[in-house]
């Protein structure tokens, strides 16, 4: 198992490069969380402890189910 770096930044430029490197990295992008939030089951994001920061897609997976 590897241990995601801890990446520390003062503004959103840095986080963000990092961000906009995923493809190459081979990474959907970068989870956002408060430093000492515990990890739990389900959505997180209601509770605004984490957030995940993807890259943007190049496409969108849809289902049509009425027209």
């Amino acid at each position: 198992m590897r241990v995601s770096p801890l990446v520390h930044a003062d503004t959103w430029q840095a986080p963000g490069a990092l961000r906009e490197q995923g493809r190459e990295r081979g990474v959907e992008g970068l989870m956002v969380k408060e430093r000492e939030s515990m990890y739990s089951v389900g959505r997180t994001k209601a509770s605004d402890t984490w957030w995940k920061w993807k890259v943007d897609p190049y496409a969108i997976d849809a289902v049509l189910v009425y027209v």
